[in-house]
C-alpha cells in the first residue's frame, strides 16, 4: 500500500473522529457532562467591607533620645592629688555618697600653721590690751605722755587685726578641708571618670560626670514650621526603645528658638514614673497636628498576588476582581489607599489563596 492511499485513510478516520466529538458535545453525553463539571466556578461566600474616607491624624514624627533631668561634672576647689575615686562607672549613688577624696595633707598642714599663727597672735593683743590700761592709768597721774599712749592702742588695733585674720584664715583652711571629700549632690549614675586616683586635682577641672536618675525625660527637635503648633501641656504618643507599647507623654517644655543650622527646635516630654528605661534609649514622638480624611481599607483586604500589592473588590456583577493599589500609612487596623479602587466600592476581607480573578462571590456581614 502507497503513502497517498494511507494518508487518505487517515483523513478519513480523522474526519470521523471530529463529526463524532461535534454529536457528542451537541448532546447530553457523559463527555460534555464531565466538561461543565470541569468548567464550573463554585460561589464563593466571603466578608467584605466598603473603602470608605476616614478622618486620620496628620502627625509629625520626630526621633530623639532619653536625657537624665542633670548632667553634673564634679571638680574640686582646691589642688591636691586624687587619693581615691571611689565608685566604678555605671555604679548607681545616693545623694551625699563620698564619690571623691583628694589628698588632705597640704590642708592639715595650713591648718596646724594658722592655729599657731592664731595663738601668737592672740598672746600679742593679751600684752597689748594690758599695756594700754596699765599706760592709761599711770595718764591719770601724767606720768606717762600721750604719743606712748598712742602708739600702745596702736599696738592693740594690730594685735586686733591680727587675730582676726588668723581666726578667717582658720576658717578658710577648714572649709578647705571639707573640700578634700568631694559628695554626690542627688541621686545618680556615675558616667564617665575624667581624672584618676594619682592625679593632680586643679580646681575648675572635671574629675567626674554622673547623670541624675530621677525624673529623665524625652528630649527631640522639631521644625519651626510646626513649633506654634504645639504648646505645653499637649499630650505625644512616645514610642521608646525597650518598651513593647506606646507611651502617653506630656509636653513640659518648648524652646521657640530655631538652631541656625538646622531650623529645628527642641521639645522636651516628660516621662511617666512607672517607666524603666535608660537615659540615652532612643524612641520616636508622634506629635498630633489635626485630622485628614483619607481613603482607608481594612488591613485584611490587602493581599499580594505574584509581587503586585492590590485587593479584590466585588463588581456589580457578583464577580472578584483583583485590583492593584498603592498603599499609604497604616492607623490601627486601617490602611490608606494612595492609589488604587474609589470610595465606596467593596473589598473581601482576608481573601482565600485560592480566590481568582473571576470568581463569582456572596457576601456575608463582617465580623
Amino acid at each position: 500500500m502507497n503513502k497517498v492511499a494511507l494518508a487518505g485513510i487517515g483523513g478519513s478516520i480523522l474526519g470521523a473522529v471530529v463529526v463524532l466529538i461535534y454529536f457528542n458535545i451537541g448532546s447530553e453525553s457523559p463527555v460534555s457532562n464531565l466538561v461543565s463539571e470541569l468548567t464550573a466556578r463554585p460561589t464563593i461566600s466571603v466578608s467584605s467591607e466598603r473603602i470608605s474616607m476616614m478622618e486620620i491624624p496628620r502627625q509629625h514624627v520626630a526621633a530623639g533620645q532619653v536625657s537624665a533631668d542633670q548632667t553634673i561634672e564634679l571638680s574640686s576647689r582646691i589642688s591636691g592629688y586624687i587619693s581615691r575615686l571611689l565608685p566604678a562607672e555605671g555604679a548607681i549613688v545616693e545623694a551625699g555618697e563620698l564619690l571623691i577624696e583628694i589628698d588632705a595633707a597640704a590642708v592639715e598642714s595650713s591648718i596646724r600653721q594658722t592655729k599657731a599663727s592664731l595663738q601668737e597672735a592672740k598672746s600679742e593683743l593679751s600684752d597689748a590690751r594690758a599695756d594700754v590700761k596699765r599706760f592709761n592709768e599711770l595718764a591719770r597721774t601724767n606720768a606717762i605722755s600721750k604719743e606712748r599712749i598712742r602708739k600702745a592702742k596702736l599696738r592693740q588695733s594690730r594685735a586686733t587685726a591680727a587675730v582676726e585674720n588668723a581666726r578667717a584664715r582658720l576658717a578658710e583652711h577648714r572649709a578647705e578641708l571639707a573640700y578634700t571629700q568631694i559628695k554626690s549632690p542627688v541621686r545618680a549614675r556615675i558616667v564617665e571618670h575624667l581624672s584618676k586616683a594619682g592625679d593632680l586635682a586643679i580646681p575648675g577641672t572635671p574629675i567626674l560626670r554622673l547623670e541624675s536618675i530621677s525624673n529623665p525625660h524625652f528630649e527631640t527637635w522639631v521644625p519651626i514650621t510646626i513649633i506654634d503648633q504645639l504648646a505645653v501641656g499637649n499630650t505625644v504618643s512616645l514610642d521608646l526603645e525597650g518598651q513593647p507599647t506606646s507611651i502617653q507623654s506630656i509636653i513640659t517644655e518648648l524652646v521657640r528658638s530655631a538652631d541656625a543650622q538646622t531650623r529645628r527646635c527642641k521639645v522636651r516630654l516628660g516621662l511617666p514614673e512607672d517607666i524603666k528605661t535608660l537615659v540615652g534609649h532612643y524612641g520616636n514622638a508622634q506629635f498630633l497636628l489635626g485630622h485628614d480624611p483619607h481613603p482607608m481599607i481594612a488591613k485584611s483586604a490587602l493581599i499580594e498576588r505574584a509581587g503586585i500589592e492590590g485587593i479584590f473588590i466585588i463588581d456589580e456583577k457578583g464577580f472578584a476582581r483583583f485590583r492593584s493599589v498603592r498603599s499609604g500609612r497604616h492607623w490601627n487596623n486601617y490602611i490608606e489607599l494612595l492609589a488604587g479602587p474609589a470610595e465606596g466600592q467593596t473589598a473581601i476581607l482576608s481573601p482565600s489563596i485560592h480566590l481568582r480573578d473571576g470568581d463569582r462571590v456572596t457576601t456575608e456581614p463582617s465580623s
